[in-house]
């Protein structure tokens, strides 16, 4: 019996969504600054351009941290042997940050930060923020933290992780109202690791990096429907809607608009579908 173009639209919506192998994306971490590399509490990295309706996770290794003072901020602090990052000067506050590199429509709801507090006059945050980048006729600029975690002014808990949860969980969005003013600008999804102690340092503040865990979702649904045959009460409305909106199908009628939900697929309908989604087929 041939499938039916509903449950095809179904299952491809599951094989864009399907999850692959999962390998760290850098150097790892170590347990403390000048020891050899300890095993880590965290799961293993999964490369953001995979797919999957699963949790998967994004590694943020040293080497994409950005020193908001290049000039006076880059060092590692000694003994660290070439994992940590911190600061070596004797201003009061230091930021690094780097973007967060994710698929629009990447759902992140916790992450984590990996650091080293060995100071009693300093303390660490690591933060998730949304920052309005620009618009046509117009400009942005504000930002808006999502969630934060810090180590405690005056202790000195040494290696530790920091997680931040995001409840509800943030859509990863090409166009974002930061500051709720009414007016979208290209957003800029990004962490942070601010440094801050009231003398300079003796003893290391510094971070490793930062694991953020997210899942791909089916965009949301329209408010009309596309084909009248796929009501918005039918079942498979959203991800009927999903494959039309990216351009993978059209339906078998243009007027007037019809999807066919229950008709037969043959291969060559089959091919047509998983070609487009999939982006085939680009040699080496």
């Amino acid at each position: 019996m041939k499938d039916s173009r509903i449950i095809l639209t179904v299952a491809l919506c599951g094989i864009l969504l399907c999850t692959g192998p999962r390998a760290w994306a850098g150097d790892p971490p170590q347990g403390s600054p000048g020891d050899t590399a300890a095993t880590a509490t965290l799961p293993s990295a999964k490369a953001p351009d995979a797919f999957g309706g699963g949790y998967q996770y994004a590694v943020y290794p040293p080497s994409v941290w950005t020193a908001q003072n290049k000039n006076n901020d880059t060092a590692l602090p000694q003994g660290t042997g070439g994992y940590y990052i911190g600061p070596m000067t004797s201003s009061t506050d230091t930021t690094y940050w780097t973007a967060i590199n994710l698929p629009f429509g990447a759902s992140i709801d916790s992450a984590w930060g990996i650091v080293w507090d060995d100071d009693t006059f300093g303390y660490l945050t690591f933060l998730i923020l949304v920052v309005e980048t620009s618009e046509p006729g117009g400009s942005g600029g504000a930002d808006r933290i999502l969630a934060f975690n810090q180590t405690g002014a005056g202790s000195r808990p040494g290696y530790t992780e920091l997680p931040v949860t995001l409840d509800p969980p943030v859509v990863v969005r090409l166009e974002v109202d930061a500051d709720d003013d009414g007016n979208t600008h290209v957003g800029a999804w990004m962490m942070e690791f601010r440094i801050r102690r009231d003398q300079p340092f003796g003893d290391p503040v510094a971070f490793w990096g930062a694991v953020v865990r997210w899942h791909r979702t089916v965009s949301p649904a329209p408010a009309t429907a596309t084909f009248s045959d796929v009501p918005k009460h039918n079942w498979a409305f959203p991800f009927v809607e999903a494959l039309a909106a990216s351009g993978i199908t059209a339906g078998c009628s243009e007027d007037p608009p019809l999807y066919c939900p229950d008709d037969p697929v043959t291969r060559a309908q089959m091919a047509v579908y998983l070609s487009a989604a999939l982006g085939l087929h680009w040699p080496q």
